[in-house]
């Protein structure tokens, strides 16, 4: 789509000279008629890539977010994982000093 919207202006152009060499006087007049779209179409073309920029640095904010949301998943994980082993080693001494008595 994006260069589609760079192409057809210069068919558009070809299309305008093509009549200029037949008849002399549609040449200015196809030039006043479409020159208004030619210049629709570069804006169009600007907000296309505009957008698209916009979009991409949407999805890279996505990607950040998604990063740092399964970064504090795993540190959760590890300070629960921590909280276990001390779990583990605490019962392993209760269970010793209850065994000496």
């Amino acid at each position: 789509m994006d260069k589609l919207i760079f192409i057809l202006p210069l068919f558009g152009g070809m299309f305008l000279v093509m009549f200029w060499i037949i008849n002399p006087l549609m040449g200015p007049l196809l030039f006043v008629v479409t020159t208004p779209f030619g210049i629709v179409m570069f804006y169009l073309r600007y907000k296309l890539i505009k957008i698209k920029k916009e979009l991409v640095d949407v999805v890279k904010g996505f990607q950040g977010e998604k990063e740092e949301i399964i970064r504090e998943i795993q540190k959760k994980e590890k300070r629960q994982e921590e909280q276990y082993e001390q779990m583990r080693e605490f019962g392993k001494d209760l269970s010793m000093a209850f065994n000496k008595y």
